[in-house]
């Protein structure tokens, strides 16, 4: 069954572009994010931001703080975000 702009079913795509840096596109899902196995250290968000590609480049729209973190993408919509993680210690 092909998505279309009327599935309102929870999906998603997570792609990794640096060491601490994601792109997240997609409609009402939840993710965390976790260090590697064995290490205990908590991951921070340092920036989380909607926007979108335009000719290839990265156009930031709002940035997302607070309890609005909960919800990475829309959840009545097709969103992109780009979230970057706090460096390990």
């Amino acid at each position: 069954m092909a998505s279309d702009l009327t599935d309102t079913r929870p999906m998603g795509l997570v792609i990794q572009l640096g060491k601490d840096e994601f792109l997240v596109v997609g409609q009402d899902i939840k993710i965390s994010f976790a260090r590697k196995a064995g290490n205990r250290d908590d991951v921070e968000l340092a920036r989380v931001e909607e926007g979108r590609f335009v000719d290839g480049r990265w156009v930031p729209g709002r940035v997302i703080n607070g309890d609005e973190r909960l919800s990475i993408v829309p959840s009545d919509r097709f969103g992109m975000t780009r979230i970057r993680l706090l460096p390990a210690p």
